[in-house]
């Protein structure tokens, strides 16, 4: 969603206003930064990790409770990205959700993704094409 929300990169078939570029920018910006603090804040939680697993013992309830505390920062990362994504929603009208979602489908080199389209992967013929993230 990150690539997505790149107004650079959106497909031109969506024909957005200035207006809709603007708002989708600005949502953008937020997430991005919002990923940015929250990468910051995964090196800390596997600094910690490393320190664990390289202690002459390893603290099982010590671990467990970083284990927590990682699956807590990914939710909440999670919780962002659809925050995001529903803003982004909000911003595009109905017809251009509608192409968007038909341009998600299309598959690789068919010519029909527009920006997404990434073309034929040698050697991974069945293998869709890793997702983008804009940093």
């Amino acid at each position: 969603m990150l690539d997505v929300l790149h107004c650079d990169r959106l497909p031109p078939e969506l024909q957005l206003s200035a207006a809709q570029r603007e708002k989708l920018q600005a949502i953008a910006e937020g997430l991005r930064a919002d990923h940015l603090q929250q990468r910051e804040a995964d090196r800390v939680l596997a600094d910690r990790w490393s320190g664990l697993l390289s202690a002459q013992t390893v603290d099982a309830q010590a671990a467990e409770a970083l284990r927590v505390q990682m699956e807590q920062a990914h939710d909440a990362m999670s919780r962002r990205l659809l925050q995001a994504t529903l803003d982004a929603a909000a911003v595009l009208t109905p017809a251009q959700r509608s192409q968007l979602a038909l341009l998600w489908k299309a598959p690789p080199g068919s010519g029909d993704r527009g920006e997404f389209d990434d073309g034929p992967r040698p050697g991974m013929p069945d293998v869709p094409p890793p997702p983008r993230f804009v940093q």
